[in-house]
């Protein structure tokens, strides 16, 4: 809303479908950056240290060693981003950006069929969120380590 709505008053204009996707893009880019930056220092110090001593270059170590470690452990959070971004798109009608929500608001004011609407909508949100689940549970089994981890 601040960048629909208070942007202007600076000069700054954004169309609603723009303001809705910079501002996803924002709030998502930070949550996303975090559980990557987090998962890259989870990777212990003794790993780069082993991978020096067998003469591993810098950027050998970080691609090799470094990156895959920190992708399965950064994949559950940035998984979760995800599904919450599926969510959070119905916010993009408080900036007057015409998706699902927006879309079935309409449907329901002109026929009336709250309801039935709405139960379509959400309907519809959790048959995304279900493929995305599932998606995510089989990229994160994908790149399992056999052996490691809970399952």
């Amino acid at each position: 809303m601040m960048i629909y709505y208070a942007l202007p008053k600076l000069g700054i204009f954004f169309s609603p479908f723009g303001a809705a996707l910079t501002s996803f893009t924002l709030c998502t880019a930070a949550y996303q950056s975090e559980y990557v930056r987090g998962a890259l220092l989870s990777i212990r110090q003794g790993q780069v240290r082993a991978a020096q001593a067998l003469g591993f270059s810098q950027w050998q170590t970080v691609a090799w060693i470094i990156i895959p470690q920190a992708a399965r452990r950064a994949l559950p959070g940035c998984g979760n981003e995800i599904i919450y971004l599926i969510k959070y798109s119905s916010l993009a009608y408080l900036v007057t950006c015409m998706e699902l929500m927006g879309e079935g608001k309409v449907v329901a004011s002109d026929t009336f069929r709250f309801t039935e609407v709405f139960i379509a909508v959400g309907a519809y949100y959790l048959a995304m969120v279900t493929l995305a689940t599932f998606l995510l549970r089989w990229l994160e089994d994908r790149f399992r380590i056999p052996g490691f981890g809970a399952r």
